[in-house]
């Protein structure tokens, strides 16, 4: 899709809660500032009510799988200082302080 395209109403027919999830959750989709009060409201996308970018998310993923943050930077080629100031942001995010909460939050609340 070329930069600058602008969709002012979107109709999918047969769409269900978590493939709007997943459409919702691309830090690329640009969501305006109306509509994302309709989707805090109704809790329809979590990550966007949190402000999560692509790789928070993906931490958040490999987190819930059990991953470390030292199996994360492998995985993801990133240092492992790197991963750490992401976990350290989805914390500040999501308003937690241990990483077992990000789990448990992501989980209770469909962010991944």
């Amino acid at each position: 899709m070329p930069a600058g395209c602008l969709f002012q109403n979107l109709i999918l027919p047969n769409l269900d809660k978590q493939m709007l999830n997943q459409y919702l959750s691309n830090p690329n989709i640009l969501v305006p500032e109306y509509t994302q009060k309709f989707l805090d409201v109704y809790q329809i996308v979590p990550s966007r009510k949190y402000n999560l970018s692509k790789r928070e998310l993906q931490c958040i993923q490999y987190l819930v799988k059990g991953a470390s943050a030292k199996d994360i930077a492998f995985t993801l080629g990133l240092s492992y200082r790197t991963v750490e100031i992401y976990i350290q942001n989805i914390k500040n995010k999501l308003n937690v302080r241990k990483t077992t909460e990000i789990i448990a939050l992501a989980l209770m609340e469909n962010i991944v």
